[in-house]
């Protein structure tokens, strides 16, 4: 009998352990779904599923989304086959709708990741409805095209300039345009 109070009591105490997330499986790399892109965001980060960052895109989410402490990163589809003016005009609509949108911090350059991915970036800064002159935070969007022709927005939002030059950094480190699979022929 005791050693079946026993045996009982280890089983109750495996079936109620959980792991923890950061001793799971996981890959370090990250490829959101639909967009032939993937990025390597390293410690803190964490996968999640979400809706639209930016209410003014209307575009398929790519998930999983990142997040964490002070910085969320997501990516969406802007079209197939589209033209480079189509899809930045999209961007840059979507700040005109943003009514939190500081419209004279907009900043816009080149990018080039060391995968030889490139494409454009765009920063805004936003501010808090109460208060105009306050800072809520910077929202960043990497424009880029997969060689198949697919515009990608990925979007990072983050609460300080130092956060953006982070995720500036990991982008440029780590995003990758991932190939489409290549179906196994069949044998006959």
């Amino acid at each position: 009998m005791r050693n079946f109070s026993f045996l009982l009591a280890v089983l109750l105490t495996l079936a109620g352990c959980k792991p923890n997330p950061a001793e799971t499986q996981e890959s370090d790399v990250v490829r959101f779904a639909g967009s032939g892109f993937s990025l390597e965001p390293g410690p803190g980060w964490i996968r999640i599923n979400t809706r639209k960052l930016n209410q003014g895109l209307v575009q398929v989410i790519c998930q999983p989304a990142l997040t964490t402490r002070g910085g969320t990163i997501q990516v969406v589809q802007l079209g197939d086959r589209i033209a480079e003016k189509e899809a930045i005009g999209q961007i840059l609509k979507a700040m005109d709708g943003d009514e939190l949108a500081m419209k004279e911090t907009l900043t816009q350059r080149e990018f080039q990741a060391d995968s030889g991915t490139r494409g454009k970036l765009f920063r805004y800064t936003r501010h808090t409805a109460p208060d105009p002159a306050r800072i809520l935070n910077y929202l960043t969007q990497y424009v880029v095209r997969t060689a198949g022709g697919r515009w990608i927005s990925v979007g990072a939002l983050t609460d300080s300039v130092a956060q953006a030059d982070e995720v500036d950094a990991m982008m440029k480190r780590t995003l990758r345009e991932v190939p489409p699979a290549t179906p196994t022929p069949r044998p006959k």
